[in-house]
């Protein structure tokens, strides 16, 4: 396709039908009639062959495609901001960025408080989002990652790409704080007996690994898809789980959870920084890697005041 030939006002008026999955709603969101929308939409439902929208009920709801257009449109118009929001100069006093870092759960706890307050510090007007990690940022870091500030995920998820470690972090084993059937140290056939609260997802966790070189197969109660929330589940049960131990102290209710160390070994997690080498010179991201440094320390000093 000739890209001198497309509009980039119907990508904008895609991504809001996309987002807003409503006619009546995109053209509020854009600031235009609602004909204007509809002519849009039909001249984009001509050209991919397919609705995009179609009526479910009441409501609307996106085609196949449609769900697969939404994350890449998003990101697409995140790349083109990026490209004409570029200066050789950055005044953090006065800049309106906004600076996108994919992280999981883990990340955005732990690490997210601190990046916040010191960005916002210098620059108040500068706004963080935080993006939900996916796969796809393993499998294919040179086609997303040109398209957000960075990332936060241990070393060794990518490699080749420029990257600044922030922290170590140990796994730890939490369990009911009321469980009787687990001593003052937890063993390996306390594991081997207990039910087991499990984390989703494709990349593999370093205990999960440590467990199946020891041949282990946890016997999984629950399954979440999220780290937070594995305290969570097991509050109130007999169940275990594995957690990040700067996560589970911050958990709200630490009180009714024990803490203790995991009975093998497990190689510490090492927390790090990633970012596209596109984002290399660019002076607003090389004051954003100044504020991810000193957010790294905030963390750091922060552990060392509690412990």
């Amino acid at each position: 396709m000739n890209l001198r030939n497309l509009d980039l006002n119907q990508l904008v008026l895609l991504d809001a039908l996309l987002a807003e999955k409503s006619v009546t709603r995109a053209a509020n969101l854009v600031g235009l009639s609602q004909p204007t929308i509809s002519i849009t939409l039909s001249r984009l439902r001509r050209h991919f062959n397919d609705p995009i929208l179609v009526r479910q009920g009441n409501a609307y709801s996106l085609t196949p495609l449609g769900t697969q257009l939404q994350p890449l449109t998003t990101s697409v118009l995140a790349g083109i901001d990026r490209v004409f929001s570029s200066a050789n100069t950055f005044d953090a006093e006065a800049s309106t960025r906004e600076f996108s870092i994919v992280t999981s759960d883990y990340g955005a706890t732990v690490f997210g408080p601190s990046i916040v307050r010191a960005i916002r510090a210098e620059s108040p007007s500068s706004s963080v989002r935080f993006v939900n990690y996916d796969d796809s940022y393993i499998n294919e870091p040179d086609s997303q990652l040109r398209f957000v500030d960075g990332m936060l995920m241990p070393s060794g998820v990518i490699t080749h790409f420029s990257h600044t470690e922030l922290f170590a972090d140990d796994w730890v084993c939490v369990i009911d704080a009321e469980n009787k059937a687990v001593g003052s140290q937890l063993t390996m056939a306390d594991v081997e007996r207990l039910a087991w609260v499990t984390t989703s997802g494709t990349l593999p966790t370093a205990p999960q690994r440590q467990l199946e070189t020891l041949g282990f197969v946890p016997d999984t109660a629950v399954q979440v898809d999220s780290f937070s929330l594995v305290p969570t589940f097991v509050m109130g049960t007999d169940c275990i789980g594995i957690v990040q131990r700067r996560l589970a102290v911050r958990h709200p209710h630490i009180g009714k959870l024990r803490v203790m160390a995991c009975p093998f070994a497990v190689p510490e997690l090492i927390e790090n920084f990633w970012w596209h080498p596109s984002n290399e010179h660019d002076p607003g991201h090389q004051w954003l890697r100044l504020k991810v440094g000193e957010a790294s320390s905030d963390v750091v000093s922060a552990e060392n005041t509690t412990t």
